[in-house]
């Protein structure tokens, strides 16, 4: 049986694909919790932060434990609120959950995918999350640097109605990539929430 980890001591470290070193996260947690609920812990961040990897494990002072990779084998996630639908059907409420439909409101989301869409094109698809796997702070710290300006400049122009490019999109690109690279810091207080 393993002891439970103490809060804010789940240290992720995770092989990523085409790599031979391992990158680290560091998760806090607001209760000690069980090895078992590191890994869901761990999975779930991963997904999150789409860190897909060849294999991941969890360290606890110092010893290390390897997750077990995904056998294919899905649960069914449900909460104790419910209620009742159409016909009797009953459903976990929506309660607490992060509603993802509601970006898709507005025209934002495609002008986002469309703006990536003529990235590719030129830099290849995913270019910018070439940064995310780089360790050297000096180059990261540009990167964010680059991030913020560019993010600025194109507000300003969408704010002066200029229309030759679409400054909008570009903002949040920018503004992604940049909470991106915080995200995948694990010097940076908030990088794993």
């Amino acid at each position: 049986m393993y002891e439970a980890i103490k809060p804010a001591d789940i240290v992720i470290e995770f092989l990523p694909e085409g790599n031979t070193r391992w990158s680290t996260s560091h998760l806090n947690t607001p209760a000690p919790v069980s090895i078992a609920e590191a890994f869901k812990t761990a999975y779930t961040y991963a997904a999150d932060h789409q860190l897909h990897a060849w294999q991941y494990r969890v360290r606890q002072g110092g010893v290390i434990y390897t997750m077990p990779p995904f056998d294919g084998t899905f649960i069914t996630k449900t909460s104790d609120t419910k209620e009742q639908l159409a016909g009797g059907m009953v459903r976990s409420t929506s309660e607490g959950k992060t509603l993802f439909h509601l970006v898709t409101r507005g025209p934002m989301l495609r002008r986002w995918a469309e703006l990536l869409t003529r990235g590719a094109k030129v830099y290849g698809a995913d270019n910018w999350m070439l940064a995310l796997k780089a360790t050297d702070p000096v180059e990261r710290q540009k990167t964010k640097d680059r991030y913020q300006e560019s993010a600025f400049r194109h507000f300003i122009q969408f704010m002066e109605g200029d229309r030759t490019e679409d400054h909008a999109a570009a903002v949040i690109f920018n503004l992604n990539g940049y909470e991106a690279m915080l995200a995948t810091d694990p010097k940076e207080p908030n990088a794993a929430k």
